[in-house]
């Protein structure tokens, strides 16, 4: 397997979200415990938190990043993490603490105590797009705050949500102190960006396209490029809801 850019070290984004025991997946971007198991298997003594580390030396890292801050992060994914000695980051929705599905108070900090990062995924898990430019920044800033003082450490990752962003709301969030940004968009890790791409793991996927995602061979990158594309037009003819509508139906889910 191959994982270079000439001589640099990449780092292979990838994102979760629900994590099912049973492997009984419920919506799209749920994963079954089994497929989560091999892929930590997978990536084992492979998995960073710094995507700074990327220009420091040559190899392969995986970042394995969890979105939304549900429940079974703490349940299903840190053991598994744990027992295997890997860490993820995970992006933490703060009205949400504490609501059914979703981890509580302690659990997240939990999760530190278990070397695992905590990133801020906004207060209400709102589009950014769609709000004023306070409005945004005061998503940002409170939820980092409330997150801090929980876990009493500093937030520096954000990722945001639905991966709707643009250059005014990655400037706002640098601004309010986050020093790494992450969307949902396909890609690898090769250097410093405003935006870190994510590959999505969801209950679409096999094996075989989950190894294919985890590898980042030169011929599933360019399928990326292609499949971002094809989202980004079909989002625009028909609207978010529509195209996830299309989506659902077309990989019957």
């Amino acid at each position: 397997m191959s994982f270079f850019i000439g001589k640099q070290r990449i780092i292979i984004p990838i994102v979760f979200h629900g994590i099912v025991s049973g492997n009984k997946e419920k919506s799209f971007t749920d994963i079954g415990e089994s497929s989560f198991k091999r892929i930590v298997e997978f990536c084992k003594n492979q998995t960073i938190t710094d995507v700074s580390a990327s220009e420091r030396s040559s190899g392969a890292s995986f970042l394995l990043t969890f979105d939304d801050g549900l429940s079974s992060d703490y349940n299903i994914a840190m053991p598994l993490l744990k027992r295997v000695g890997e860490r993820g980051v995970f992006f933490i929705i703060s009205e949400f603490i504490g609501k059914p599905g979703y981890m509580t108070k302690s659990e997240i900090r939990g999760l530190v105590e278990e070397g695992m990062e905590i990133g801020s995924h906004t207060h209400s898990h709102a589009n950014l797009l769609e709000i004023g430019e306070y409005a945004a920044r005061n998503e940002l800033s409170y939820s980092k705050k409330l997150i801090e003082d929980i876990i009493g450490q500093s937030v520096n990752k954000f990722s945001f949500p639905f991966g709707k962003l643009n250059l005014r709301l990655v400037r706002i969030a640098n601004e309010e102190g986050y020093r790494q940004t992450f969307g949902s968009f396909h890609g690898v890790i090769s250097c410093n960006k405003s935006v870190y791409p994510r590959n999505s793991i969801n209950a679409a996927m096999n094996w075989n396209d989950i190894r294919a995602t985890l590898l980042a061979s030169k011929k599933t990158r360019v399928r990326w490029k292609i499949e971002d594309k094809l989202k980004f037009v079909l989002k625009k003819c028909f609207g978010d809801e529509k195209y996830r509508t299309i989506r659902d139906k077309i990989l019957g889910t």
